[in-house]
């Protein structure tokens, strides 16, 4: 719990016991010290938690740890890394060589000749042919390959950029809502009190009903508000164990990292480029480009270089011979315009997307700039002011209700404007905290 919060808890500093006796049940100062606000052998009841077994302390340190290590988004963005490395391979590779074997002229009629099946009247042809390729296909297909294999892995950058945002964020959820439900018990707990010491009290006619139904529905709306706030830490426990990609039985976690300190990292900049997600899409731009000379290069004919040896054993003439030959590509039909319209049309959209994703940068970057302003002159408005004169008009409150000045009705709402103020510096600190966490994540370079 911040500091702020510890100055101003429930039962050590505004929600003096003594003084709601003095008034409500009829002394005074000048007749001498209060009588104890619970009367012995009353214990103070709690409203029932939900059945845990013991929270494990985790620290953001250690839940970005867990995050590398379970987070779904992130194995399917490296499984995704490891295919765009393996088509780096595929692209670099050569074309393999063609072998064949062919066997005519087999005569069954007239018999294929006596002798070893290699002296038969049939004419095999073995052939082998090797392709190989002009105009740089190969090295440009390998650098299509290499820079999408780059944005891949700036992708991964980004999606860890984005999952430790989730995970800070959803960690201030629980710390916040950590110190929601101490305000929440520590309230219920003085209405408890309070209370089982009117019932004693009003059994002795020393205290009107009223004042004690008062009290019944302050203590009902207190159970109320308790049981919400357990809810609330519940569902955030269960929020962050879905980040990490672990089960809700096992997501038993109590936040123990402080508040970041105001100032901390807000200065810190670095350049639109350096984000990883709009580094990406300059990536797939230089991919795009490569492309397009990959697709002009098809205008570039390839040769096959082909050599063959051919057996046909035959009465008088010799039986072995040799060949060789090349073929290319006739362009009569295609000149490769559709793939190199495509791969123009290809590279204009990943012109557009570089744009957009800087736009989005620049316009995330801001807004979390904004927020964080923002955040900052709240979290300090509570901080130095609210929170501290909240705490001296709730002890104002007190004393004139302790000198009969003032209502229990009074004294009742006065609690629970410090409980709803101490509530909003609770929510200030974890505002802060996210906005700080987005302002780094909006100006976060390679990690």
């Amino acid at each position: 719990m911040s500091k702020a919060v510890r100055r101003a808890s429930w039962p050590a500093k505004t929600l003096t016991a003594s003084m709601l006796c003095s008034h409500l049940f009829g002394w005074s100062a000048a007749a001498g010290p209060a009588p104890p606000l619970v009367a012995e052998g009353v214990a103070a009841p709690r409203a029932a938690a939900p059945s845990e077994s013991a929270p494990r302390s985790l620290s953001l340190e250690q839940a970005e740890r867990l995050l590398v290590e379970g987070n779904p988004q992130l194995q399917a963005s490296r499984l995704a890394l490891e295919a765009a490395r393996a088509d780096v391979t595929i692209a670099l590779e050569a074309p393999n060589p063609q072998f064949s074997w062919n066997s005519t002229s087999m005569n069954f009629h007239d018999g294929l000749g006596t002798g070893a099946p290699w002296d038969k009247r049939v004419d095999s042809v073995f052939r082998i042919e090797q392709q190989i390729e002009r105009g740089g296909k190969r090295e440009l297909r390998g650098k299509v390959a290499a820079k999408a294999a780059d944005a891949a892995d700036s992708d991964l950058q980004d999606t860890l950029r984005t999952s430790k945002l989730a995970i800070a964020q959803s960690y201030y959820d629980l710390k916040g809502a950590q110190e929601a439900l101490q305000i929440a018990s520590e309230l219920a707990d003085l209405q408890h009190q309070s209370l089982a010491a009117a019932n004693l009290r009003l059994r002795a006619g020393a205290v009107a009903d009223v004042d004690v139904a008062r009290l019944q529905v302050e203590l009902a709306r207190a159970e109320a508000d308790l049981v919400a706030a357990q809810t609330a830490k519940r569902v955030a426990q269960i929020a962050l164990a879905q980040l990490l990609g672990l089960s809700s039985a096992a997501a038993l976690f109590e936040a123990t990292d402080d508040w970041p300190p105001i100032t901390a990292g807000y200065s810190q900049e670095s350049t639109l480029d350096d984000r990883p997600d709009v580094r990406a899409a300059q990536e797939r731009v230089e991919s795009a480009e490569n492309s397009v000379a990959l697709a002009k290069s098809q205008l570039t004919r390839d040769i096959t270089l082909g050599a063959q040896y051919e057996r046909y054993p035959q009465p008088d003439i010799g039986p072995n011979t040799w060949g060789i030959g090349f073929s290319v590509p006739v362009f009569l039909r295609s000149h490769y315009e559709g793939e190199i319209a495509r791969a123009s049309a290809d590279r204009r959209a990943a012109e557009q997307q570089l744009q957009q994703a800087r736009l989005a940068a620049q316009a995330e970057r801001d807004l979390a700039a904004a927020q964080l302003q923002g955040a900052v002159q709240r979290v300090k408005k509570f901080q130095e002011e609210l929170v501290t004169q909240a705490r001296k008009a709730a002890d104002a409150e007190e004393y004139a209700y302790s000198r009969g000045a003032l209502s229990l009705t009074d004294l009742l709402d006065a609690r629970r404007s410090l409980q709803a103020v101490l509530l909003d510096a609770v929510g200030a600190r974890a505002a802060y905290a996210k906005s700080l966490a987005a302002w780094r994540a909006a100006t976060a370079g390679a990690q």
